[in-house]
């Protein structure tokens, strides 16, 4: 019972290792598709309306406007301005192909961040990020399965124990000395 039971907790395990990896995966891919959507529009609008579009933005996400060189136009979190971002992978790699991604530890704010770099039609750089929290965050909404899986296995251990319980213990309970003496094969 030990051996079977432990083997089926390894296996559940490490399938919900697997589904939080995959559902982690996901979320991430999301994200990043929204950051997508989002720098496009953004770029659209900017093109448009110049920085009083990116000034009136009521946006969850971190927008910074980057200049050719790496000076910062415009930041939404720090309107006092920041260092010179083109040392940043994804403004490189924005430049250079037309967009990057990386998630990286931010040094002005030094959260763990998703980054999003676009490349604007003038050369300069739309930069959008998101906490990479608010994507654990939405991962840690599928927790409760967790909890239901582990339930579900305890459950099982509890009634798999009764029935071998029930199996093994009449044959538990037999004296030996009682058995008549069968005759050797």
């Amino acid at each position: 019972f030990l051996h079977a039971f432990a083997l089926g907790a390894l296996v559940l395990a490490l399938c919900s290792l697997i589904l939080f990896g995959v559902q982690y995966s996901r979320a991430l891919d999301e994200t990043y598709a929204a950051l997508q959507a989002e720098a496009s529009y953004a770029a659209s609008g900017l093109e448009i309306g110049g920085i009083r579009y990116l000034q009136s933005l009521d946006n969850t996400n971190r927008v910074t406007w980057i200049d050719a060189d790496g000076e910062v136009l415009y930041d939404s979190e720090y309107p006092e301005g920041i260092a010179n971002q083109a040392k940043d992978r994804e403004v490189r790699q924005a430049l250079e192909t037309g967009s990057g991604q990386v998630i990286r530890r931010s040094t002005s704010g030094g959260a763990q961040m998703m980054y999003y770099a676009f490349r604007c039609e003038d050369g300069t750089v739309l930069r959008l990020s998101r906490p990479l929290s608010a994507v654990r965050s939405a991962f840690l909404a599928v927790s409760p399965g967790l909890w239901v899986i582990l339930l579900v296995l305890l459950i099982s251990a509890a009634t798999a124990f009764r029935i071998a319980q029930s199996i093994a213990g009449p044959v538990n309970e037999m004296e030996l000395e009682d058995l008549p003496n069968a005759a050797p094969y």
